[in-house]
C-alpha cells in the first residue's frame, strides 16, 4: 500500500480525533485488502471438512471455487453423455 496515498486519503476524510483517523485508515485498508467479500455462517464440522480438502496456502474462497468448478464440470460431462 502506498503510504502517500494512505495519508492523502486520511486527510480528505475530515477526521476530528484519533479514533476517527483510525477508523478511516481501517476502512481504507479493508477496501484494498478485501474487496467484495461476504461473511457466511457454516457449522464447525463443515469448516473442518472444507479445511481437509484444501491445499497448502489455498484460501477458502479458492477452495470453494475449485470445488464448484469441479462440480460444474462433472455436471456438464454428465449432460453430454446422456
Amino acid at each position: 500500500m502506498n503510504i502517500e496515498h494512505t495519508n492523502s486519503a486520511m486527510h480528505t476524510m475530515n477526521t476530528n480525533d484519533e479514533e476517527d483517523t483510525l477508523c478511516a485508515f481501517l476502512k481504507l485498508i479493508d477496501k484494498e485488502l478485501m474487496p467484495d467479500y461476504k461473511n457466511i455462517k457454516i457449522r464447525e464440522n463443515t469448516h473442518e471438512r472444507l479445511k481437509s480438502h484444501g491445499n497448502m496456502g489455498e484460501s477458502f474462497d479458492d477452495l470453494i471455487n475449485r470445488i464448484l468448478d469441479d462440480w460444474e464440470e462433472q455436471k456438464e460431462m454428465e449432460g453430454h453423455t446422456e
